[in-house]
């Protein structure tokens, strides 16, 4: 999530809308299928075609 916030900042994206859609789907839906195909359409209209999601391990143990 650093990465992002940084690549975000740098290159003056907003993903003010696209977090607050990711929350209520979040909540509102069982799996994570509906997620993760919301994350990939969003960013498919943003314009970034081969995007990878990378976890950082130290953040998930927390």
């Amino acid at each position: 999530m650093i990465f992002m916030k940084q690549f975000v900042a740098e290159e003056g994206i907003d993903l003010t809308h696209f977090l607050e859609m990711e929350k209520q789907l979040a909540m509102s839906c069982r799996g994570q299928g509906i997620l993760k195909n919301h994350r990939q359409t969003e960013f498919a209209k943003m314009g970034f075609s081969e995007i990878k999601f990378v976890r950082n391990e130290k953040e998930n143990n927390k």
